[in-house]
Parts: structure tokens; C-alpha cells; sequence
């Protein structure tokens, strides 16, 4: 990687960082591209050199986050063990999820992580041809109550270990939704044989 690549991505990173924890600490109206580039050391010019404005850097933290959650979840070698590693992902990873719940839904950031979120249910189930509930407002239940137990599970971390809140959230969540609304796609499970 040349020399100016590694200075743009260490700013850049710089910058990621600095955007969660602004947000963290002030919320979404709080903060500002000043705030930003002064929390990460950097000029206010340098910052429009990577973006646009703070949305552009909150997409960006979205759509990093959203890879790694991916990468995270790819060793799965169950449908259970996927939710484990969800719950270890934010275990590990706490910042991120609650810069998720706090970005406002209109946001774009926002936007994009909840399309991204429900592509992935869609990449796991299709709906039941049965089913009288449109598939659009299960795929929001689904996305909307794993967000509700994960926010939970982070605040009481002392309770339930990943596994056992993967079970939980597996039994209150995913086979309710799966009962009424899906059936998981065969080419998803093909994954884990």
C-alpha cells in the first residue's frame, strides 16, 4: 500500500473513531464536522478531503460495521452457532451496536444498516406461501426484535452467556417468525452441511 494510502486510511479510521464516540457521548445532533475533525486531530479541510458531511462519515462507520458483522458471522457452522456469534460480535464489539440504536431512523447510516440487516433475513428465509403476514412487516419484527434483545443482552452481559442468549433470542424471535411467517431457504442451510 503506497505511503498516501496508509495516511488516508489512518485518517480515516481516525475520523470513524472519533464519529462513534462523539455520537456516543452527544448524540446524532450533537455533533458536528468541527467536533468531528477537532476529536480526531485532524483540520476541518482535511475531513471534506474523505467526506462530505457527518452522515457521509456515519455511513461509512455503517457499512464497515456491517462487513465485519458479516465477517463475523461467516464460520457458522449451525443457524444457532450464526446467532452465538452475533451475540459475541456485540459482546466484543459494544460501541458499534449502540451507535446503531442511537442514529436516528431517518438517518442515511441508519437506513443502510437496517436494508442491510434485512437482506440478511432475506438471504435466510422466504416467505411461507401459507402465511397471511406480509413478509415485509415480519422481516421488521425480526430485525427490530434481535436489534431490542441485543441492546438488553448488552446491558446485562453478566446474565446469560452468547449461547444461551442465542437460544433465547432463537426461541422468542427466529421460530415465532419462522412459524408464522418464513421458512429458512435450503441454499442457507446447504451452508452448514
Amino acid at each position: 500500500m503506497p505511503k498516501n494510502d496508509k495516511r488516508m486510511e489512518r485518517t480515516r479510521k481516525k475520523l470513524s473513531e472519533a464519529c462513534i464516540d462523539l455520537m456516543l457521548e452527544f448524540g446524532y445532533e450533537g455533533i458536528s464536522v468541527r467536533g468531528l475533525a477537532r476529536r480526531a486531530d485532524v483540520s476541518s479541510s482535511t475531513f471534506y478531503r474523505h467526506y462530505q458531511d457527518k452522515d457521509d462519515v456515519l455511513t461509512r462507520v455503517s457499512l464497515d460495521f456491517m462487513q465485519s458483522f458479516k465477517d463475523a458471522l461467516a464460520p457458522a457452522k449451525s443457524p444457532r452457532d450464526e446467532a452465538t456469534l452475533l451475540f459475541r460480535y456485540a459482546r466484543e464489539n459494544p460501541k458499534v451496536i449502540l451507535l446503531y440504536a442511537s442514529l436516528p431512523p431517518s438517518s442515511r447510516a441508519h437506513q443502510q444498516t437496517r436494508q442491510a440487516l434485512a437482506d440478511m433475513v432475506r438471504e435466510r428465509y422466504r416467505p411461507r406461501e401459507s402465511s397471511k403476514v406480509d413478509p415485509v412487516i415480519a422481516i421488521n419484527h425480526i430485525c427490530v426484535a434481535y436489534t431490542e434483545v441485543v441492546m438488553w443482552y448488552l446491558n446485562n452481559l453478566d446474565r446469560y452467556s452468547p449461547e444461551d442468549i442465542a437460544e433465547i433470542c432463537g426461541d422468542l424471535v427466529v421460530r415465532a417468525a419462522v412459524d408464522v411467517a418464513f421458512e429458512p431457504r435450503e441454499e442457507w442451510l446447504e451452508r452448514f452441511n
